[in-house]
């Protein structure tokens, strides 16, 4: 292999490496029944962003959809479950805790059953094309 060749693998893995992030997370998903078609996400992630980012998509490859969602209680002292709007500008270094009665990822539409400590796969997509790829324990 000569230095050319060399330098274009070497250029072709940084780029890989800025597009796409790998990190874990204390992200854990809810074991639901076979029937059930919802579950939820909790947990703190820190999206590891070099800059303000807008986030545009979020996946899981066990669910159809994944939306990221807000609960408030509302001026009747109602709690109000709420989704947030994509794209959704993502502060630098942040950390994003999602929990009960708060933020959370909803996820809909399961596309087969979950196993108690199996890891789903979870990938946030931006604007510029990178995406962030977490992963989440299933647990009850």
């Amino acid at each position: 292999m000569n230095l050319t060749n060399l330098s274009i693998l070497l250029l072709i893995q940084v780029n890989l490496s800025f597009s796409c992030r790998k990190l874990d997370s204390s992200l854990t998903v809810r074991l639901v029944p076979d029937h059930a078609k919802l579950s939820v996400a909790y947990g703190d992630v820190t999206l590891a962003t070099q800059k303000p980012e807008k986030l545009v998509e979020i996946n899981c490859e066990a669910f159809g959809k994944v939306e990221w969602h807000d609960s408030k209680i509302d001026e009747a002292g109602v709690m109000r479950m709420n989704e947030v709007p994509l794209p959704l500008e993502i502060e630098k270094g942040k950390l994003y805790r999602f929990e009960p009665n708060g933020q959370h990822l909803m996820l809909k539409d399961k596309k087969r059953n979950l196993k108690l400590g199996e890891r789903l796969t979870f990938t946030f997509r931006f604007a510029d094309l990178s995406e962030l790829v977490l992963f989440a324990e299933v647990k009850q």
